[in-house]
């Protein structure tokens, strides 16, 4: 699906161009693009090839010339649509080997997938009819007059009902980074009155610079200031046990009895 993504992503830009005020707007248009695209291109694939998805995987060969798909490897939106493997392989540092068969547009830069995964997220906090409401309110202050990067995220915020700025604000940063990890799981026998129990503690850690809290309000006091994450721990006897973190305290842990 290189030409359908590659002509879907040009006439998405067309959508936007009163979002040229600033780099920060002008990136931000490039990214909600590329988002746009993984949309539609899904929509495409299914009906060509009757099976969920948004491209096959593929390579290409002979220096890039020669692509070459594998049909039976169809991936979706959420790995291939958006660009992470583009993002991933930017982000270490290194060209992809071998090189993937969809080739970036023109004007696709390291902000447009970071963006456009970050659009992907919001559209998984918040839904995609919210997500679609705040894009609509958008188009009608863009068509008004130029907008800058802040005019943006402050109008998609006021539109969904929600703070956004905490997750744009990484995106258009090369410098900023979202990386979380479990950093331990132990689990001790004990003894509860006449019976064995056991306690279990899992820490998650922040590693990344960036923090995924669901909000820009700072902590004050107990109150988190935020609660996008979500750790939970599945034990064998099917109980599930959950905790809410604001992804900014490192680490978080909880034990469990």
């Amino acid at each position: 699906m290189d030409v359908e993504s590659q002509v879907a992503f040009a006439v998405a830009r067309l959508w936007w161009p009163a979002l040229q005020g600033d780099r920060d707007a002008r990136q931000l248009a490039d990214g909600l693009s590329w988002y746009l695209q993984s949309r539609v291109v899904e929509d495409i694939y299914s009906t060509a090839s009757f099976a969920a998805g948004h491209s096959d995987e593929g390579v290409r060969f002979f220096g890039g010339a020669w692509p070459w798909s594998f049909r039976v490897l169809s991936l979706d939106r959420w790995t291939a649509g958006l660009g992470r493997p583009e993002l991933l392989a930017q982000t270490r540092g290194r060209s992809p080997w071998p090189l993937p068969a969809r080739r970036p547009p023109p004007g696709f830069d390291d902000a447009t997938p970071r963006v456009a995964l970050a659009f992907g997220t919001v559209e998984r906090l918040i839904g995609w009819p919210t997500l679609q409401g705040a894009l609509r309110v958008l188009a009608a202050s863009a068509a008004a007059g130029d907008m800058t990067g802040s005019d943006v995220v402050r109008t998609l915020s006021a539109a969904a009902g929600q703070d956004l700025a905490w997750i744009f604000t990484p995106a258009l940063d090369p410098a900023q980074s979202f990386d979380y990890a479990l950093e331990s799981l132990s689990t001790v026998e004990g003894s509860c009155g006449d019976r064995p129990c056991y306690t279990t503690r899992v820490v998650a850690a922040r590693r990344g610079t960036a923090a995924f809290s669901g909000t820009s309000r700072l902590r004050a006091g107990e109150y988190q200031g935020g609660d996008a994450l979500e750790v939970r721990v599945t034990f064998t006897d099917r109980q599930v046990v959950t905790v809410r973190w604001n992804g900014r305290d490192a680490p978080r842990n909880r034990s469990v009895p």
